[in-house]
């Protein structure tokens, strides 16, 4: 019996993606973050808290998700970043049309 435990396959890792950059995170490299910081009046609330990468997480700080926006678009150079949306935001969206 033990010959067969040593073979099974096991279950394949989950992963999470970055609401930011979209980029795909193990669970060892995930963060929390607060998109309204607690700083700012944020609360701890599910639906404020989301899984990011190391660089976004530190990189937004104590800014707000408009503020974040702002800084992503400046560094791609966009011109409109009021219409920019993060991948987080996307998935949201599509999850409740």
């Amino acid at each position: 019996m033990k010959f067969l435990e040593k073979y099974q396959v096991k279950p394949p890792m989950k992963t999470y993606l970055c609401f930011y950059c979209g980029r795909e995170l193990s669970r060892k490299k995930k963060t929390r973050d607060h998109m309204q910081p607690k700083s700012r009046n944020g609360s701890s609330q599910p639906r404020n808290i989301v899984d990011a990468c190391r660089k976004c997480n530190q990189l937004k700080g104590s800014l707000t998700l408009e503020e974040f926006r702002l800084v992503i678009a400046y560094q791609k150079g966009l011109q409109k970043p009021a219409t920019m949306l993060f991948p987080g935001e996307l998935q949201r969206k599509a999850a409740n049309a």
